[in-house]
C-alpha cells in the first residue's frame, strides 16, 4: 500500500521485489551492528571474508534465479546474499564468543516473534479490508506500533539478559 499510495499504481509491478528486499533488512542491520565487534576482537580480516562471500553468493543466486524470474528473482539474490551476511557475522560471533544461548531466552522470544507476526498478518488483513491509500496506511502504523509497544512489554517482562 505504501508503494502504490506514494508512487502511485504504475508502481505496481515494483511491489514483490521490494516485499523480497525487505527480508533481508533485519540481517543487514545485524551486520551493520555486529561488524565494528568483530573489528576490535579480531586482526584477521573477517569482515572482509564474510563480504566476500555474501558477494559470491549474491552474484551466483541473482544470475540463478534473475534468470528465470526477471526482477524478482534479481531480489530474491540480494535478499539470499545479505541474509549470507548476517548469518556469518552472527555465527562468528556466536562461535568467537562462546555465546550461551540458554540464558537469552531466544525460545519464548522468538515464539512471541512468530506470534506477533501472524498478529500482524491479521491485522493487516483486516485492515486491506475496510480501507485503502492513506488512512490504509495511518490504521497499519498504529496498528503497528500497538503491536511493537506489546513486543516491547514482552521483552520487559521477560527481563533476557541481552536487553
Amino acid at each position: 500500500p505504501i508503494i502504490l499510495a506514494w508512487l502511485g499504481r504504475s508502481f505496481a509491478g515494483a511491489i514483490p521485489p521490494m516485499q523480497i528486499l525487505t527480508l533481508a533488512v533485519a540481517p543487514y542491520l545485524l551486520f551493520i551492528m555486529l561488524s565494528p565487534i568483530i573489528d576490535a576482537i579480531e586482526e584477521k580480516p573477517i569482515n572482509l571474508k564474510h563480504l566476500l562471500l555474501s558477494f559470491i553468493v549474491t552474484l551466483f543466486s541473482s544470475v540463478t534465479a534473475g534468470n528465470f524470474f526477471s526482477q524478482t528473482g534479481l531480489a530474491f539474490g540480494t535478499s539470499l546474499g545479505l541474509a549470507t551476511l548476517g548469518f556469518l557475522t552472527v555465527f562468528y560471533l556466536w562461535k568467537r564468543c562462546r555465546i550461551n544461548f540458554r540464558f537469552l531466552e531466544v525460545k519464548k522470544i522468538l515464539l512471541w516473534n512468530l506470534t506477533l507476526f501472524f498478529a500482524g498478518l491479521i491485522l493487516k488483513n483486516g485492515l486491506t479490508v475496510h480501507w485503502e491509500g492513506f488512512p490504509l496506511m495511518g490504521a497499519g502504523m498504529i496498528g503497528e506500533g500497538l503491536l511493537l509497544s506489546f513486543y516491547l512489554f514482552v521483552l520487559w517482562k521477560f527481563q533476557p539478559r541481552w536487553r
